[in-house]
């Protein structure tokens, strides 16, 4: 049985860090498809992404199936980690292998996942400033500031709304 459960963690951790080193590529590569004219290619990024994270949301429902069928065998444990340090008589090290590179993986996707958040959050902030500066010509926005030397106009209506 363990033999049986060792096999098919080794199955999904082979296709979990595929799928993981795709999307790692995906995130290095994005520069060619963010920061180009074609915008077929952002539309090709996005599709990209939005398939690897559905494989990887997939890959999430398999790991709980794993830990089910696992603790059924008599290996309970809350990660698969721990459930391949319980085997005995089995030779583990290429699993603890694919378990160690699909922990590494996991931590550079979560780094540039807030790579992308950081760089989503201020081209936001960039983008609100532009249109700012538009909507008000140039001149500052037409808001209360505690030590304001200009004088606040726009009658009871944006003083009520302040």
């Amino acid at each position: 049985m363990a033999a049986e459960i060792a096999e098919k963690i080794r199955a999904y951790l082979t296709e979990l860090v595929n799928t993981q080193t795709e999307l790692m590529t995906l995130f290095r590569d994005r520069g060619s498809y963010l920061y180009g004219d074609n915008p077929q290619l952002i539309n090709q990024f996005l599709q990209s992404k939005t398939e690897l994270v559905q494989k990887l949301s997939l890959k999430l429902q398999q790991r709980e199936q794993l830990l089910q069928q696992a603790s059924v065998a008599g290996f309970t444990a809350n990660s698969l980690q721990e459930v391949v340090s319980r085997f005995t008589g089995i030779d583990t090290s290429e699993l603890s292998k694919l378990v160690d590179l699909s922990m590494r993986l996991t931590l550079h996707l979560r780094q540039e996942i807030w790579k992308q958040w950081v760089f989503l959050q201020r081209s936001h902030q960039h983008y609100s400033e532009v249109l700012d500066l538009i909507a008000f010509q140039g001149k500052t926005s037409p808001t209360y500031h505690a030590r304001s030397n200009q004088e606040a106009s726009g009658g009871a209506i944006l003083d009520a709304s302040a």
